[in-house]
């Protein structure tokens, strides 16, 4: 049915970042599991890993929430409804970040996952360069990505003056143009056709496949590099977004018809991004 994987692990989060309720009981989280082919004890294990991690708490009614919801990651994944509205005119500046320490592989793999979230690309082994147009100025960009995992001792700042081929080449084939755009297209056509056939599923399979669907398309979304129209149209993107509002809110209706307990505030998606 899709691209996006559920886990435990994402289900659990998924579910809880979506919920206005404070806390969530472990009975409840079990239900939810077991409707996504999780055992009881899966759903228990992987709640007392979240505990260990530091990202759940308890209290002492065996309820549960997250530690905190200001994460960067909870961020990548609500801003995904702002839209267009990420980003700014494009003036042909670049953010730049030279990574420093190549035998730190641990801290390097990290980083660049990190910088893969905000849309930068490789354009040398150690420069990573995406275009100057998001919203997020480069002073926020850097305090993202340092929460997102980016190594100490990397430098970030805005450059212009590159040599005119190289410049054509990064705006050609560091990112794929293409691809998305089919992405935008084929996932734009999914969230139809599950609009539709939501309509007449039963209310649990109704539960799993806005997930699992919204879940795919919010990995895109989210992501995205947001790349300025000097370099893409963002017309099939825009679509995609203004799809995925009409899902959001079917999706949080037939949560919400299941769950009523957990008062959803939004549909419940997770990013791949956190495994």
């Amino acid at each position: 049915m899709s691209g996006f994987q559920v886990t435990p692990k994402n289900l659990i989060l998924g579910v809880m970042q979506a919920g206005k309720v404070n806390s969530v009981p472990i009975k409840i989280l079990a239900q939810v599991g077991e409707l996504f082919g999780f055992s009881s004890n899966t759903i228990r294990v992987n709640v007392a890993r979240l505990l260990s991690a530091g990202i759940l708490e308890s209290d002492e009614r065996g309820f549960y929430h997250i530690r905190s919801q200001d994460n960067p990651l909870s961020q990548l994944v609500d801003e995904w409804h702002l839209g267009e509205g990420r980003r700014k005119s494009w003036k042909q500046e670049w953010l730049v970040c030279l990574l420093p320490d190549k035998r730190n592989q641990k801290g390097q793999n990290t980083s660049q996952k990190a910088l893969s979230f905000l849309g930068f690309k490789s354009a040398t082994a150690a420069m990573w360069v995406r275009p100057n147009n998001l919203h997020l100025d480069r002073y926020g960009c850097e305090k993202l990505l340092e929460q997102l995992g980016v190594m100490e001792g990397a430098t970030f700042f805005v450059a212009s003056d590159f040599e005119p081929k190289r410049l054509e080449q990064w705006s050609k084939f560091l990112w794929p143009i293409d691809d998305l755009q089919r992405k935008y297209q084929a996932l734009g056509e999914k969230l139809r056709y599950s609009k539709q056939r939501i309509k007449k599923l039963p209310i649990d399979q109704a539960v799993v496949e806005t997930f699992v669907i919204g879940s795919e398309v919010v990995n895109l979304l989210a992501i995205d590099p947001l790349l300025p129209d000097e370099m893409m149209t963002a017309k099939y993107r825009e679509a995609l977004t203004q799809e995925m509002k009409t899902y959001d809110a079917l999706g949080k209706s037939v949560w919400n018809e299941k769950f009523g307990e957990l008062d959803m505030g939004v549909s419940p998606v997770h990013l791949m991004l956190v495994e």
